[in-house]
């Protein structure tokens, strides 16, 4: 359901919120509708609260809401050596077999989607072996771009040493989440600034 409301073009912050505030609103709905077919009042609240909580603990329960998800703690930097990022790009710093580092690109290219235009998302992977970039490549499917960069002690200063690092040049300003700061909330901010 999130997906739906991200692919109509809502907010990534109101994606999340509004399945549930639908949930909700659905499971009262139906009460209210069959509420009089209940004469005792123990019967109505229990109907209530399954009609309530039913389809929200099972929503929740396959699209859990985790620590990070509304999170934007992000890490602001000047761009010092930092000509490698261009202004108005996320640039993400990976590494080979990193699980979480493949599966933020589904979500970068559904960002690259939504903004459109000449929107360029990078995916810099933290290698010195070439052959260690063809998952990410099939997975962009030449959505986004992915290079590799051997820089190991400018990547690994930037990324403090967590996979994925996303990263975003506004000006002097570089502004630098880990995978667990980069909720939807910063999602909506990137788009903004894109």
């Amino acid at each position: 359901m999130e997906n739906f409301f991200v692919t109509i073009g809502l907010g990534w912050t109101m994606s999340k919120i509004l399945p549930y505030i639908v949930l909700l609103t659905l499971g009262v709905g139906v009460y209210r509708l069959f509420r009089k077919k209940f004469r005792k009042k123990w019967m109505r609240i229990t109907v209530l609260l399954l009609m309530i909580l039913a389809p929200t603990g099972i929503y929740f329960a396959i699209n859990p809401i985790y620590e990070g998800d509304f999170s934007n703690n992000y890490a602001r930097k000047q761009a010092i050596d930092s000509e490698w990022i261009a202004d108005g790009k996320l640039t993400v710093i990976a590494i080979p077999g990193c699980p979480f580092c493949l599966a933020s690109i589904a979500r970068m290219k559904q960002v690259k989607e939504r903004v459109g235009g000449d929107v360029d998302i990078e995916f810099r992977v933290l290698t010195k072996k070439e052959a260690n970039l063809k998952s990410y490549e099939n997975e962009s499917g030449g959505s986004v771009t992915v290079v590799m960069d051997t820089n190991e002690i400018r990547l690994s200063q930037l990324a403090g040493g967590r996979f994925p690092t996303f990263v975003f040049r506004e000006g002097a300003d570089v502004y630098v989440w880990s995978n667990d700061g980069f909720g939807v909330r910063a999602l909506d901010w990137v788009e903004s600034r894109m």
